[in-house]
């Protein structure tokens, strides 16, 4: 699969960062030049690696993978984090679309300090977590789920493109009737509904309302 079709960045966007990164900046030009500056301390992480890059729009790849330069670094595992799958899964979607170095101590670093990841983790063996693709655009698939909060349950929005929040206490009504006239009202906010909406399975979303809701095709 072409990664520009699922990465939530153009090709554009990684050129430009990687010109006018320091370190990425001077990598792309030594790839150009076929020969790096051993001297160069920014450089020599890359010197072992030189021969398997190559430059494709003026973005730089490490065989079939993009190395995405440091401002786009954390966008990158944000989006990646997002549906809390787990160092496993993380590292198995950055190895087929994109690189940069370390980038899977930085995963186990985001996986160990995240509660949604434990809370996923618990799940049982047979349950398959797959990554979504990259939203491209508002509203296009948001998150939903609940937290509890000093005996309070938090009714949790996130629109994976913007990451824009939306919280509400429902104090201790999660039924389904309610969860669903809250969202609308998010969603009226919004100006639309969501092309997708994702949740954790709870009992309010795989209700006959969640269902109905699902068949009005939004």
């Amino acid at each position: 699969m072409d990664p520009w079709n699922v990465l939530p960045v153009t090709a554009k966007d990684v050129a430009t960062a990687t010109r006018d990164d320091r370190v990425y900046g001077k990598l792309l030009n030594a790839v150009r030049a076929g020969q790096a500056n051993l001297q160069d301390a920014d450089l020599k992480p890359f010197a072992s690696m030189l021969a398997d890059f190559h430059i494709e729009q003026d973005v730089l790849f490490y065989g079939a993978r993009i190395i995405i330069p440091t401002m786009l670094q954390t966008r990158l595992l944000e989006e990646l984090h997002q549906t809390h799958m787990g160092a496993a899964k993380m590292k198995e979607t950055s190895r087929k679309y994109f690189w940069w170095p370390k980038i899977t101590v930085q995963i186990d670093d985001i996986v160990k300090k995240c509660l949604g990841c434990a809370k996923y983790k618990r799940k049982p063996a047979n349950t398959q977590l797959c990554p979504w693709p990259f939203a491209r655009r508002p509203m296009e698939r948001v998150h939903i789920d609940f937290c509890e909060y000093k005996g309070k349950q938090l009714l949790i929005m996130v629109d994976s493109f913007t990451k824009y929040i939306w919280v509400r206490n429902m104090n201790t009504d999660t039924t389904a009737s309610n969860t669903l006239v809250t969202l609308f009202e998010w969603f009226c906010e919004c100006s639309g509904f969501p092309k997708t909406l994702v949740s954790d399975n709870g009992p309010q979303f795989v209700s006959h309302e969640f269902a109905a809701y699902e068949n009005m095709g939004h």
